[in-house]
């Protein structure tokens, strides 16, 4: 055991498998991100000669892991405390083995030792009521009291080197946990790293500042080798308190409630035993590999008219069936629905709040309101996995929930998604600009698709160099201008080029205004026999 849990400390992920008959002579078990496991195989072999029955069970080891694993194995480990001599070596070199193998022994080992010491402390030389009277220390930092008590001041070092102090010794006696500490109002509640984190416990006196003890699993199995059991009655005391663990059991939704709390083991390192009346949250673990769903609009004939992406966030089990949480990309859509086990099906809530698109990038809420134009009788809403079938449908939809003001909004999120192609960031929505430029976001976005924009003008003025006189000069009655400039855009924060804008004024007439002393001057122009403008985008 000393020996497995050095190598669970090595390679904190590993398991350790408890010997048996049917271990298939794997001991210690680490799995690879990339490739096949290696495993440990431990033998108490301390001394003497490698007997044939010795060489019998090794090679017994080795052929049953090979059985076991199918020689997907990444590399097979011999761990025993005995250094092997040169015809030990030739002889364990010379097993038949497809795959890497190493004797681990004395030397190894006591690598291991020197690097862990608390382990061997801990299970050899009675460390486990060490470990306690370290957590004593760092809870009543007996030390600094007895400076009180003498009439010794205290200042910020004094105590940080007293906590600092009780915390690193009894991080260096514990070889399942490590401990750190928090102190102050602000330090309650689950700390911010959340790997390993196994318990988290406040302790102090009312008024006085608080401190919380945050315990770590060094490697994964460490709760099953130094386990924290603990049972819970729960205690309803209203109507709403059985409605809550009614829905707990039947569909695992999260509950908080009076409860009596026991763990008969204690906490580890000797904290304090939290048991006792107390309310209690129980949150049902959340997968990190939830299928992919989206959301769809059927028709009578029941082919897809419209399908949206939505992603679960939140997910629970029970004995009657399941419930979940899910939504799109913007936040604007929100998905509420549960599973019948034994009816084995689903039914769901849907709502779309269109003010949370704010702040959003122009594309995920052109698919919301683009999505919601085809909630319309008779078509239904359905919920199903991207890559298989409908798993839940609604009625047929009564009427429409698309409004006049809403198909005003997708034709002007379609404009800001053209204009998003010039775009190297993301165009986030703001319903305020985008109410104020309007017009302008209509006219770039028609002649990115081509398109030309006709309007009038009354006049505008220009600088020009010198060279450009002559030309002023030569016109002498109303006549046609063409006029081209680089075309920019600014919105939502963002400022960016279109291309070249070409604009063609169907008569001008020119007035020169003052002139530089370089012979650059300014020209008004205004409107001869017609005041209308043709206005197209000749380069991107």
């Amino acid at each position: 055991m000393v020996i497995a849990i050095m190598l669970l400390r090595e390679r904190p992920r590993a398991a350790h498998m408890r010997p048996s008959s049917g271990d298939g002579g794997i001991d210690v078990i680490t799995p690879q991100p990339f490739g096949p496991p290696i495993v440990d195989q431990i033998k108490s072999f301390a001394s003497g000669a490698l007997t044939a029955g010795r060489k019998k069970q090794i090679g017994g080891s080795l052929d049953s892991v090979r059985m076991e694993l199918s020689d997907q194995i990444g590399g097979w480990n011999l761990v025993l405390p005995m250094n092997h001599t040169r015809e030990q070596r030739r002889w364990f070199e010379a097993l038949d083995a497809p795959f890497e193998t190493n004797w681990r022994g004395l030397t190894y080992l006591e690598g291991l030792v020197a690097k862990y010491p608390d382990v061997v402390d801990y299970y050899l030389n009675g460390g486990r009521e060490r470990v306690v009277q370290h957590a004593t220390d760092l809870l009543r930092l007996s030390s600094l009291q007895l400076d009180v008590a003498n009439g010794g001041g205290l200042d910020v070092a004094a105590v940080t080197t007293a906590l600092v102090a009780a915390c690193d010794t009894i991080n260096r006696s514990d070889p399942h946990y490590r401990y750190e500490f928090r102190v102050g109002a602000g330090a309650t509640g689950a700390p911010r790293n959340q790997e390993g984190w196994v318990f988290s416990q406040t302790v102090g006196p009312p008024g006085l500042t608080p401190m919380t003890i945050d315990i770590f699993a060094r490697f994964q199995q460490a709760s099953e080798l130094r386990p924290i059991p603990m049972s819970v009655t729960l205690r309803p005391q209203t109507h709403d308190d059985d409605a809550a663990v009614q829905e707990f059991f039947d569909y695992g939704t999260d509950i908080e409630i009076p409860a009596d709390v026991q763990l008969p083991e204690g906490l580890p390192g000797g904290l304090p035993n939290p048991s006792g009346p107390a309310r209690i949250r129980i949150m049902q673990h959340q997968p990190t590999d939830r299928p992919d769903i989206e959301l769809r609009i059927i028709d009578v004939g029941n082919d897809t008219v419209s399908t949206l992406p939505v992603r679960i966030t939140s997910s629970s089990q029970g004995r009657a069936g399941g419930r979940f949480q899910a939504t799109d990309n913007s936040g604007a859509v929100q998905v509420e629905g549960r599973t019948s086990e034994k009816e084995r099906r689903a039914t769901f809530n849907y709502s779309v709040q269109l003010d949370r698109l704010e702040g959003q990038p122009v594309r995920a809420c052109l698919n919301v309101v683009r999505f919601s134009t085809s909630l319309c009788e008779p078509n239904r809403l359905a919920l199903a996995f991207r890559h298989g079938g409908v798993f839940a449908t609604s009625q047929p939809i009564i009427g429409g929930v698309f409004a006049d003001e809403q198909r005003a909004l997708m034709s002007l999120l379609e404009d800001l998604s053209i204009l998003q192609d010039r775009c190297p960031v993301p165009l986030c929505w703001n319903s305020r600009e985008a109410a104020e430029d309007q017009r302008d976001i209509h006219e770039c976005a028609s002649m990115l698709r081509g398109e030309t924009i006709e309007g009038t003008w009354n006049h505008f003025h220009a600088d020009m160099l010198a060279g450009g006189r002559p030309l002023i000069d030569a016109i002498t009655e109303p006549g046609a201008l063409l006029y081209e400039r680089e075309l920019g855009f600014q919105a939502f924060g963002q400022e960016f080029s279109l291309g070249i804008e070409r604009l063609m004024f169907e008569t001008v007439v020119p007035k020169i205004e003052a002139t530089a002393s370089d012979g650059s001057f300014g020209v008004t122009f205004t409107p001869g026999v017609s005041n209308r403008y043709v206005r197209s985008l000749v380069r991107t």
